[in-house]
């Protein structure tokens, strides 16, 4: 039933993980995300076409529907304490997996990083805290998101494993801590394929910074 488990929580994760805020919130508003900007409903895209207020709602809804995975695994297998956290973070693996690859859109989705914060959230909100803040920083220095969100996303699973094992923070058991140290590896590793044409475009010298406008026919896929 621990492995049974375990698949349950991917598979809730995974189907909220689809619902797609930024789509819904296109249609609403005609905001018409899917072809302008970079084409893509995501947060970062919502805030290009639609300004501050659209961002932050598609934003909170991805880090919403995370979150509500999380919630409703934690309380179906609350009989597994302290283990729980592992539950939390395979409904949070599977929200990001619906987020980046929804089977209803070819497959073809965001970065994962909103539904990223809510999982780092949900298991360490401290550290979580502690890295967006470095997230923030390191944007308005440099001005690349896609830099911001990489080396946060990979401060956030160095401490996740040295928490885990070289501090038992999180009180699990053995297998639960394995467990733990791989799907961060997952959420890392997640993290930089969604990333990969930022990257090649960072190693090119074309990446674009933060508030500086896009052409309007790039179809990139943003968070």
């Amino acid at each position: 039933m621990y492995y049974l488990g375990q698949a349950i929580s991917l598979i809730i994760g995974y189907l909220f993980g689809m619902v797609e805020t930024g789509r819904i919130l296109s249609r609403m508003q005609g905001l018409d995300l899917e072809n302008k900007g970079s084409g893509n409903t995501g947060a970062t895209n919502a805030l290009r076409v639609g300004g501050k207020k659209a961002g932050a709602i598609v934003l909170f809804g991805d880090m919403l529907k995370t979150g509500l995975a999380c919630l409703i695994c934690a309380v179906i297998f609350r009989n597994y304490a302290p283990d729980v956290k592992i539950f939390c973070f395979f409904a949070g693996i599977g929200a990001i997996l619906g987020h980046n690859f929804p089977f209803y859109l070819g497959f073809k989705g965001g970065k994962g990083v909103a539904c990223t914060a809510m999982l780092a959230l949900v298991i360490d909100w401290p550290m979580a805290l502690t890295c967006a803040a470095i997230f923030f920083a390191i944007a308005f220095a440099c001005g690349y998101v896609s830099i911001s969100s990489l080396t946060a996303i990979t401060l956030l699973g160095v401490c996740f494993m040295v928490r885990c094992f070289g501090f038992d923070m999180y009180g699990m058991s053995d297998t639960a801590n394995i467990e733990l140290v791989i799907l961060t590896i997952v959420m890392v590793a997640l993290t930089f394929y969604g990333h990969r044409t930022n990257i090649k475009r960072l190693m090119n010298g074309t990446e674009n910074k933060f508030g500086k406008k896009k052409e309007i026919s790039e179809k990139e896929v943003e968070a």
